[in-house]
């Protein structure tokens, strides 16, 4: 099981280099670091003493080092308090792309978050209003004890408030946010095994460039990049909800973006080789995946009663197509009694169960298309 204190612990362990370039001082008393000390201060401040010991461990050292092996050093010894956060894909030497160390407000306007050049971006450093809204909503999320929702909660103040704060500045090169390196740190520290999910799109290259005329051209081109970057979020979003419950998924485990393949073999498990046998082709497949979805999707937006009786009506046609194309050799005799199976669930279902089954459901048919599709 996670260990959400020591997660959490882990994420606000470098909570202390915000207040440290705020000019604050440190009072909590173990050996490290200035803004270890300020960390350790935050987290009696709003967390307590379980959380405060927890610190004092050093058990949240192995996600820290571990996510800080992404930092690439530098000879410069920069002020940390003085130093805007360089573009991630950026050395000093090769870019001027920087950006402002602000909190984020929904009140501001969106080109106070651009990139800037260095002298623009060193203007607008705000450790003050940075460290003033990590206090406030701090102070806010001290009521919740619950240690998994004060995690999601704090990803969301850690976001707001420290996305556009360098990591590490002295002898470093600037280009990590804090929140970015914090979050990766505390998705690594509760993971005993680690994997690396590798993208693979296909007619991704064709998808962005195939936009016609020159107005506005570089917009589109921003808008699908971004509209590839939200499908690849959703994707994993889908395997945090309905991966294996035993494998404790969270969105705070999840900071690399999976491929659709191998994500489809981890949801499937040991069925996946099964299946891929059991599919002649994958226009064998396709209609009975366009029926399901399309009775699945009706059903997803109905209220529980009336997506039962829907399903109650609309699969026994799905039930019809699936046993015509296992006749038909097009299926393989372990899928139609999978598939059937799935039917029956859906349709005997109480109202509690329903709009769960359906999502689980729906991602098993789209799971099994796309092992259809690379097997044709």
């Amino acid at each position: 099981m996670i260990d959400y204190r020591l997660v959490l612990v882990t994420y606000l362990h470098d909570v202390g280099k915000v207040l440290l370039r705020n000019g604050e001082s440190p009072k909590c008393q173990i050996e490290g670091y200035a803004h270890d000390r300020l960390t350790c201060d935050f987290l009696q401040d709003y967390l307590g003493n379980e959380y405060v010991d927890i610190f004092k461990s050093g058990k949240w050292k192995r996600g820290d080092f571990a996510s800080a092996t992404e930092r690439t050093e530098s000879e410069e010894g920069k002020n940390p308090s003085l130093t805007p956060l360089l573009g991630p894909i950026c050395d000093e030497e090769s870019c001027n792309t920087w950006y402002s160390v602000l909190p984020i407000s929904m009140k501001a306007a969106p080109e106070t978050y651009f990139a800037k050049n260095f002298e623009e971006a060193r203007t607008q450093i705000n450790y003050k209003g940075i460290a003033e809204k990590l206090r406030n909503l701090a102070k806010k999320a001290s009521m919740i004890k619950d240690p998994e929702c004060l995690l999601e909660t704090y990803d969301y103040i850690y976001k707001s408030s420290t996305l556009f704060v360098p990591a590490a500045v002295y002898k470093a090169i600037p280009n990590t946010s804090l929140y970015g390196h914090s979050r990766l740190s505390a998705a690594l520290v509760s993971c005993e095994k680690l994997r690396l999910l590798l993208i693979d799109i296909k007619g991704l290259q064709k998808f962005i460039t195939n936009v016609k005329g020159e107005a506005q051209s570089s917009k589109r081109f921003r808008g699908r990049s971004l509209f590839l970057q939200l499908i690849q979020m959703a994707l994993v979003d889908v395997l945090a909800r309905f991966g294996p419950p035993q494998r404790n998924f969270q969105p705070i485990n999840i900071s690399i973006k999976g491929d659709s393949m191998q994500i489809v073999k981890d949801v499937l498990e040991r069925f996946y080789n099964d299946i891929a046998r059991e599919i002649e082709s994958e226009s064998s497949f396709r209609k009975i995946h366009e029926i399901f979805i399309s009775v699945l999707d009706t059903a997803e937006g109905l209220p529980h009663q009336e997506a039962m009786n829907f399903l109650r009506q609309q699969l026994a046609r799905g039930r019809v197509i699936i046993e015509y194309q296992n006749a038909r050799d097009l299926i393989g005799d372990r899928l139609k009694d999978l598939l059937v199976s799935v039917i029956n669930e859906l349709t005997s279902a109480n109202q509690n169960d329903i709009k769960r089954l359906i999502s689980n459901a729906r991602l098993l048919m789209d799971s099994i298309a796309v092992v259809a599709k690379r097997g044709s």
